[in-house]
């Protein structure tokens, strides 16, 4: 019986990086991102946020250096790379998520600044987190599902793994290029010039009706298409397309 398991155990091991293993980081880097807004930006988590704010100039220097030396290992400066990605796992893309967060701030539009108010607001915090968590799944969708087509997609593994050591310096250079950005806290001064441009998309019914999870969903949905959100992308495509590659280069080494 514990052959058995010890067997089924492996077995599902060796598939896991065949099927679905960039959709999990693509998931698990989300969880990353949304947990650190959701709990910032939340005013019934009062006490944590207040914190992530008070200290969040220095959190984005930690996450900056955190993703900058993910990017030199894709790079390859530090040798064996290839162990890295085995002892991190699938961790690596929580952590990587947790880092983009800290450094982040969204361009608040109308429905955005609606939720917000309602979660600051001691007699509906409670509301205001159940929006702010459902804005969030908004804006997770798109994300995670550049994540699926990259996985699923076989045309597009193949042409990564042809050209995996381009793949990996491309990788790299936009995770150092994402790491500094967050380092120097540029993310934010970004985000106030989008809004302050016109640059963000948002529902847009914010001030007119009272927001509900639909609506949040729908204005979370929108903000993917906002600069300050579009920034992300170049750098999140790039961390899974260096997930594709190394995945190739260590399944061919347990072969």
């Amino acid at each position: 019986m514990a052959h058995d398991v010890i067997g089924a155990t492996t077995s599902s091991a060796t598939v896991l990086p065949q099927r679905f293993t960039t959709f999990t980081h693509a998931v698990l880097f989300m969880l990353g991102f949304s947990t650190i807004f959701i709990v910032g930006w939340s005013g019934l988590a009062r006490p944590v946020g207040e914190m992530f704010f008070l200290y969040r100039p220095w959190l984005a220097r930690v996450g900056g250096l955190v993703v900058t030396l993910f990017g030199l290992v894709r790079l390859g400066l530090p040798q064996r790379q290839g162990d890295v990605h085995r002892r991190l796992g699938l961790i690596q893309s929580l952590l990587i998520g947790v880092c983009f967060a800290v450094g982040w701030m969204p361009c608040a539009g109308s429905t955005l600044r609606a939720i917000l108010a309602l979660s600051f607001a001691e007699e509906t915090a409670v509301q205001g987190l159940f929006l702010l968590t459902s804005y969030a799944l908004g804006l997770a969708v798109p994300f995670l599902a550049l994540g699926l087509l990259v996985d699923r997609a076989a045309g597009i593994r193949r042409y990564l793994r042809q050209y995996k050591r381009r793949v990996q310096i491309v990788s790299g250079l936009v995770l150092v290029g994402m790491g500094v950005l967050l380092f120097f806290n540029q993310m934010p001064q970004l985000a106030l010039w989008a809004l302050n441009n016109g640059l963000d998309l948002d529902a847009g019914l914010g001030g007119v009706v009272a927001p509900t999870s639909l609506l949040a969903v729908i204005a979370g949905l929108l903000s993917f298409l906002s600069l300050c959100v579009l920034l992300l992308v170049p750098a999140y495509l790039g961390y899974l397309s260096g997930c594709v590659v190394g995945m190739g280069v260590l399944g061919s080494k347990r072969r």
